[in-house]
């Protein structure tokens, strides 16, 4: 890893260590009230696998 990435990375991590209960509330409400960030639903996740037979035996 590159001494700058490595820089911005120590400083985002003593950001994130220093944030307080009140910020992340106002992240949260924020990206909450953004429509193009809105968190995924469990129903809009992709369900992996194959699907259930309706019928057996075939």
């Amino acid at each position: 890893m590159s001494a700058k990435l490595e820089d911005v990375r120590r400083a985002a991590q003593k950001s994130l260590a220093e944030m307080t209960d009140e910020e992340d509330t106002a992240i949260t409400e924020a990206a909450n009230a953004d429509p193009d960030a809105q968190p995924v639903d469990s129903l809009m996740r992709k369900k992996r696998g194959r699907p259930f037979a309706t019928e057996t035996g075939l």
